[in-house]
C-alpha cells in the first residue's frame, strides 16, 4: 500500500485496527479455513473452465486493498448519490483513495489485460455494526 496515502488526512476514517486487517491475507495462509474455502472455489471454477473450454482462464488474488474512488465507484458507473459511497459505509484514506468495498474495483484493469474469463479472490472492507454475523472485513470471490 502507498504509505504516503496512509498518513493522517481529515477524510481518513481507517483505524489502525482495520489497517492491520489489510495485512492478514487469510486466503493466502495454508491451513486456514478461508484458504481451504478458496481452494474449493478455485477448483470449482477451474473445472468449469475446462468443461466449457474457457480459454485463457486466469485467477487474480494479489491486488492491493487500497484503490481509488475511480476504481471502486466511478469506473463501474456507480452514481455519486449512491449511499454506499458515504464515509459511514466506506473506509477512506482521503477524498481519492479507500479500502475496496468489492473486488469489481479491479475489473477494468483485468479487462485491459485482455482477460475475459477469470476469478478474483481477496478481502473487502465495509463499515458495519460488528456482531457475530457481521464484520468490517470479509472475503469475496468474484
Amino acid at each position: 500500500m502507498d504509505e504516503a496515502l496512509i498518513n493522517d488526512h481529515p477524510a481518513k476514517n481507517v483505524s489502525p485496527a482495520i489497517l492491520e486487517q489489510t495485512k492478514l491475507k487469510l486466503y493466502m495462509k495454508p491451513g486456514h479455513k478461508v484458504y481451504e474455502t478458496k481452494l474449493k472455489c478455485l477448483s470449482f471454477f477451474e473445472n468449469k473452465a475446462k468443461a466449457v473450454s474457457w480459454e485463457g482462464f486466469s485467477t487474480f488474488q494479489n491486488f492491493e486493498p487500497m484503490v481509488s474512488v475511480e476504481q471502486n465507484f466511478d469506473s463501474l458507473l456507480i452514481p455519486q448519490s449512491y449511499h454506499g459511497r458515504r464515509s459511514t459505509d466506506v473506509f477512506y484514506f482521503n477524498e481519492s483513495h479507500l479500502l475496496r468495498t468489492h473486488l469489481l474495483a479491479h475489473l477494468r484493469e483485468i479487462v485491459i489485460l485482455g482477460k475475459r474469463t477469470f476469478v478474483t479472490i481477496g478481502e473487502v472492507f465495509r463499515q458495519a455494526e460488528v456482531d457475530f454475523l457481521h464484520s468490517e472485513f470479509f472475503h469475496q470471490v468474484c
